[in-house]
């Protein structure tokens, strides 16, 4: 069962150590960078990176200060018998870390620490994604407060395709423990870094040592979509990002995601996300 859900951004100089998380936590970057300690082993976390942790384990985060990571989790406990309690421990002497009736378990083809990245593993990226979603919901208009309960038969259930879609990645061993395609690995971080610029197939492929074609076979292969639809993708990503976490104005926004018109902006983002940027500012409350 899934018993906590969540996304996190870093502050600058933020540190955080939970020594002992009772459960087994996948945790993914989405954007900024920054290194995680787990069990004395040390991971770099960049966007569309991840990692599957396992039981009990001790983290610690440590984002880059100028850029701090902005992360999502997913807190899984593999054998959940009994009512649902959505609480994660976090240190050993937390009475829920002895419950007899939370327990770790086997999973097909996944041992110790996963780490990969989505490149080319998009559907598992969506999930996960979807999975926080459920757990952190916008609330409905006629609803006046944003708290709503996941059922425990919807947290079971979006747990066992979790583990069926992890157990898939890690069996193919595409997107797991590799460094993937270098000329991938540069053009992303390329977009990462000049969303605010317009961004043209050929500076991509400047980017990536390669050439215009062999850039969009790249993308084809890595991301399932063309350049120019991963970077609109990429773009409409970070500025829900900033929605969900800033006070930023809806046209701030836009500018730093590259798309200088409002108008253009607010449909582009209708199109892809499914719902107007102003629904999920609505949403979304400060802290």
């Amino acid at each position: 069962m899934i018993v906590h859900a969540n996304w996190y951004r870093f502050k600058r100089g933020e540190r955080i150590r939970n020594a002992h998380v009772g459960s087994r936590m996948f945790l993914y970057g989405k954007s900024g960078n920054g290194t995680v300690r787990v069990n004395g082993k040390v991971f770099g976390l960049a966007p569309d990176g991840f990692l599957f942790l396992p039981w009990n384990h001790d983290i610690s985060y440590q984002p880059e200060d100028e850029d701090p990571f902005f992360v999502g989790a997913i807190h899984l406990v593999p054998d959940y018998e009994g009512p649902a309690i959505y609480y994660v421990p976090h240190a050993e002497d937390d009475p829920f870390a002895r419950a007899p009736n939370r327990t770790d378990a086997p999973i097909p083809n996944v041992d110790g620490i996963i780490s990969g990245d989505f490149g080319l593993a998009p559907r598992l990226f969506h999930l996960a994604e979807y999975i926080v979603e459920r757990f952190n919901p916008s609330p409905l208009p006629d609803s006046a407060s944003g708290d709503h309960m996941v059922r425990e038969e919807d947290s079971r259930m979006l747990a066992s395709l979790f583990v069926e879609e992890l157990s898939a990645v890690a069996k193919s061993g595409d997107a797991i423990a590799g460094p993937g395609h270098p000329s991938w690995v540069r053009m992303r971080s390329f977009v990462q870094d000049h969303l605010a610029e317009g961004i043209s197939v050929a500076a991509l492929a400047e980017a990536g040592g390669t050439s215009v074609a062999t850039a969009s076979r790249v993308f084809g292969r890595m991301a399932g979509t063309s350049p120019a639809r991963y970077v609109q993708r990429t773009r409409m990503d970070r500025a829900e990002s900033l929605i969900r976490t800033t006070s930023l104005s809806l046209g701030e926004i836009g500018a730093r995601v590259g798309i200088e018109d409002p108008y253009y902006f607010s449909r582009l983002f209708k199109r892809i996300k499914g719902v107007p940027p102003s629904r999920i500012r609505r949403s979304s409350r400060p802290i």
